[in-house]
Order: C-alpha cells, then sequence, then structure tokens
C-alpha cells in the first residue's frame, strides 16, 4: 500500500452549536404563545452525528486505485504531532479512485469550535502528510465559541425545546472553579423589559435556586437593587 496518495474533494463538517440565552419578552405576566397550548412539531429523530467525507485515491504514478481499502480517519487539533481527539476506522469501497466514508466517534467536545485538522491512513500506511484542515462553512462562522448572533425580530433569536420528561430547554454552564463568572447571564436595556423572564404554566415552578456552598458565597439565590433613591430589588 505504500506509496498511495489520497485528494479529499469535499469534506463536510456538523459543526457544535454553542448557543446563547433567549429570553421571550412579555409585558406583564402574559404568557408566550409555545406557553398557550400551541405544540411545535417535534423530529422524528436528531441528525446523525457523523463527518461525511469524500475523496479520491490514487497510487504513486496517479493512477486512481478501485476495490475495498481500510482507512483510518482521525481529527486533530493541531496541524503536526498531537493527539488524535476522535478515530474511525472504515473499510470503503472505491471506484476509478472515488469513496465515501462517514466518520463516526466524534463528540460536541471534539468539534467545538477550534480550529481541526483531518488525518488520514490507509492500510498499513504511515499517516499522510500534511494533514487536511478543516474549516467552517460561512454560515456557521456566526456558531463559533464568543461569536455574536444578532437581529431584530419580535420572535426569539434562538429556540430551544426538549420534549423529554426529564430533559433541560437551555443549560449554561461556567466552568471555571475561581474567580466571578456567570453560568447565564440574561439583560433588558428597556424600563419596561425583563433581564430574565421565568414561567411555568401547569402548577411548577417558575424559578428555582439551589446551592451546596457555605456562608454568603454559597446563597442561592441572590437580588440587588444598585439604584439609591428608588426601585425595587425583589416584588413578589
Amino acid at each position: 500500500m505504500k506509496g498511495q496518495r489520497i485528494l479529499i474533494l469535499v469534506l463536510t463538517l456538523a459543526l457544535a452549536l454553542v448557543l446563547a440565552v433567549g429570553l421571550s419578552q412579555a409585558e406583564g405576566p402574559e404568557t408566550p404563545q409555545s406557553a398557550a397550548g400551541v405544540e411545535r412539531e417535534t423530529s422524528a429523530a436528531a441528525v446523525g452525528a457523523v463527518v461525511p467525507i469524500q475523496g479520491r485515491l490514487t497510487d504513486a504514478s496517479g493512477s486512481p486505485i478501485n476495490g475495498s481499502r481500510s482507512i483510518t480517519f482521525r481529527l486533530y487539533d493541531v496541524s503536526v504531532g498531537g493527539t488524535a481527539l476522535c478515530t474511525d476506522t472504515d473499510t470503503v469501497s472505491v471506484v476509478n479512485g472515488l469513496f465515501n466514508a462517514n466518520m463516526d466517534y466524534c463528540t460536541d467536545e471534539d468539534i467545538d469550535g477550534r480550529q481541526l485538522y483531518l488525518g488520514i491512513q490507509v492500510s498499513g500506511d504511515s499517516e499522510m502528510t500534511p494533514r487536511q484542515a478543516i474549516y467552517a462553512v460561512p454560515y456557521a462562522w456566526s456558531l463559533r465559541p464568543s461569536a455574536n448572533i444578532s437581529g431584530t425580530t419580535s420572535e426569539a433569536i434562538i429556540h430551544t425545546e426538549n420534549w423529554h420528561t426529564s430533559g433541560r430547554g437551555l443549560r449554561g454552564y461556567a466552568m471555571s472553579a475561581s474567580g466571578t463568572n456567570y453560568g447565564v447571564v440574561g439583560a433588558s436595556k428597556s424600563p419596561s423589559g425583563y433581564g430574565g423572564y421565568f414561567y411555568n404554566n401547569d402548577g411548577g415552578i417558575g424559578l428555582w435556586a439551589k446551592s451546596t456552598g457555605t456562608g454568603s458565597g454559597g446563597t442561592a439565590l441572590w437580588v440587588e437593587n444598585t439604584n439609591t433613591t428608588s426601585g425595587i430589588a425583589l416584588w413578589a
């Protein structure tokens, strides 16, 4: 197998989404439309978590190869060296040099918006060099970490739903074990707006706060109004 070459023609990568918080605005206690019994259609199944790869395999002289070949695909976050983030080996059918494969076993922790490189190894050969850099399609640029998604609409910029009986619609987690960080931040510039609006329309809890810490650092719910002349810190 030595001397085989591969030309990657198309590489489509399903990027992980980094979600920002989208809070529905409402005047007073009015209930948004989705809570008034208007159910949205749910997909029958989630999108497959695979990386589709198409390429052309030739021998050392440039002639296309035919038959079955064992190809190992690896994703890295460095162009040289390093440890593979995820690996998949498939036996693919090669016709006139062309093949299609789906790379499995990668997670959203591997594909998280950082620059990635694809390493390819055919049968017993060494991994080919250089590795193929993976770039996002233009529409995915706004989904990179720290990217801003902005718009002017009466609807939510981002709408998430989870219909599982014990699921979460949206989760924000500040992972650093030190410093002043925030799992979720909501803000409004309007004097009649809400920085955060939480509701439950079926006898449950609108907002639940929990802390396992001690002292003021373990406060489950902290409410503050910095206006020294007027304003209300908590209205229930």
